[in-house]
């Protein structure tokens, strides 16, 4: 068993495995056969030597044929006669040295008819003695029921041949695809993403393969998504800092109208404030990324909580003189509160964002059969088509005229959180007619 598990290829396991089985169930296969139709040939052999002996002897005392004539006559392609004077001639014959007894000899001379196995080449066959005109004339098969059943074994050893070549043809087709699996996994361990396995099988090779190419593509996206967040993170870090920067110097050389030097300080400020929320995004990012599930659950009224939101963002709304309408039901939930308010902000803050002066939002809180339905429709700008499938993406931004606007943090954290919730967030929009956020909560 050692030196079968430290066999490195699986090739050669699959094919000492299948090998060895084929081998046990020949040799099971011979076995029971050899038992099963051991005693039938001996029974039906004993027999036919037995009708042989009759015969003779029939012949014999009836016709008083000569028993030379007699052996002739009755010998044939599968049964031999032999015919002895003495006891001694029976010993000095090779083939029935030792084959009978002195006692046996005398019981077949008396008349009685012997039988017995012992024959030296055919030790395993019946033998029928008599007795015939004064000599012993002994009855048996020309073949060996050994040699009888070595047809069997070399039917058995020609199929064992011809499955062994068909089991390391199988076993090689079946390693082909696991060796190319092998090499793309090394390519992929490497970095190359872009390697796919082709296959045409629809087994569990062929699904190890389809998922394996699947993994691929999701790496690679993977890899994209983190050039471009490492990208996308140092753009947004840069550009405040720049700012910043920038505005610093120039108050540092201190000839600046206080108009002028009033407006720096509020640019620093406002640079200053989108890195503070830059960085707060990023956290909480990371935090709902690397969380599985809800760690900080509690009971508490959604609808209140969403009052507390929008009283939190009045600032916002009331500069731009939107109008608010409020359906909610009174509702309690259990979930992280801290991550949930989060949610609300995001999207009652974009639909602030790209709402109309004197626009409306429309916030609606009502209970399901089996979930809570939260929707904000604003009648603002919309979503422009191209920018739908990437809406959730991080730090991407639809609006390119807001683009110093906000992180593009909001709705991809918002995405995570609703997710650990068990629910999920969808939106319908219409570019120039408004958009409509759905959250459903289970």
């Amino acid at each position: 068993m050692k030196w079968y598990l430290g066999i490195k290829s699986i090739y050669l396991k699959l094919i000492f495995t299948f090998l060895g089985m084929l081998f046990f169930s020949c040799m099971i296969a011979f076995t029971i056969i050899f038992a099963t139709r051991w005693n039938t040939m001996k029974k039906n052999i004993n027999s036919e030597l037995l009708i042989k002996a009759e015969n003779f002897q029939s012949f014999h005392k009836s016709y008083q044929a000569d028993i030379y004539d007699i052996q002739r006559l009755l010998k044939d392609n599968y049964i031999l006669i032999d015919i002895f004077s003495s006891y001694e001639d029976i010993q000095n014959n090779s083939d029935y040295k030792n084959a009978i007894s002195k006692d046996q000899y005398t019981e077949i001379l008396s008349g009685k008819t012997v039988k017995f196995e012992k024959l030296k080449k055919r030790r395993f066959m019946p033998a029928v003695g008599i007795s015939a005109g004064g000599k012993v004339v002994i009855i048996h098969p020309s073949f060996n029921l050994i040699e009888n059943f070595k047809n069997t074994a070399y039917v058995l050893l020609i199929c064992l041949c011809l499955d062994s070549m068909l089991i390391a043809l199988a076993a090689r087709m079946l390693v082909k695809p696991i060796k190319k699996l092998t090499f793309a996994t090394k390519e992929v361990s490497a970095g190359n993403f872009n390697i796919r396995v082709e296959t045409r099988s629809s087994d569990e090779i062929g699904q190890l393969a389809e998922n394996f190419n699947i993994m691929a593509t999701e790496l690679k996206n993977m890899e994209y998504l983190r050039k471009n967040f490492i990208s996308n993170v140092s753009h947004e870090f840069k550009t405040p800092i720049t700012a910043i920067s920038g505005f610093v110097k120039l108050i540092r050389d201190r000839r600046l109208s206080q108009e002028d030097f009033n407006e720096y300080i509020n640019i620093i400020i406002l640079e200053a404030e989108r890195l503070s929320n830059l960085s707060s995004n990023l956290l909480r990012l990371a935090t709902v990324e690397n969380q599985a599930i809800v760690v900080k659950s509690s009971l508490f009224f959604l609808d209140e909580q969403i009052r507390r939101v929008i009283v939190l963002l009045e600032n916002k709304w009331s500069f731009k003189g939107i109008n608010l309408d409020l359906q909610m039901e009174q509702l309690e939930y259990s979930g992280d509160e801290e991550l949930l308010q989060q949610v609300w902000i995001n999207l009652i803050t974009n639909a602030i964002k790209f709402s109309r002066d004197g626009g409306t939002i429309k916030i609606l809180l009502n209970k399901l059969e089996d979930r809570i339905k939260f929707q904000i429709i604003d009648n603002g700008i919309g979503i422009a088509l191209e920018d739908k499938p990437r809406i959730f993406d991080m730090f991407y931004k639809g609006d390119k005229s807001r683009s110093n606007d906000g992180s593009g943090l909001g709705l991809a954290i918002s995405k995570k959180i609703v997710e650990l919730h068990n629910g999920k967030i969808y939106f319908k929009s219409e570019y120039g007619s408004g958009t409509n956020f759905t959250v459903e909560l289970a």
